[in-house]
């Protein structure tokens, strides 16, 4: 996670320019997609060591990177002095 904040306060165009590439039918979106699909399998195994309950391990992974893209994303706006948009919070 301190990986993924650091990259989005570094980099915070970078960070918006990947997550929005993600949705695209693209050999770029495909290896994002493939890199975010990296959570899950750190999820299972996280699971079968015992240190995460059991579960859907996608939705497991999609409330972590979720929690954490709004977290960034929060850190990255004020940090550039732009109200965050917490429609997506509603």
């Amino acid at each position: 996670m301190r990986a993924y904040f650091d990259f989005a306060r570094r980099f915070p165009f970078r960070y918006r320019f990947l997550l929005g590439v993600s949705r695209e039918d693209s050999p770029l979106g495909a290896e994002v997609r493939q890199a975010f699909g990296a959570m899950t399998d750190l999820v299972r195994s996280a699971q079968q060591a015992g240190e995460v309950k059991g579960g859907d391990a996608k939705h497991i992974s999609a409330l972590i990177f979720g929690t954490a893209y709004e977290t960034a994303d929060l850190s990255v706006s004020n940090r550039e002095g732009v109200a965050p948009d917490l429609a997506p919070l509603c």
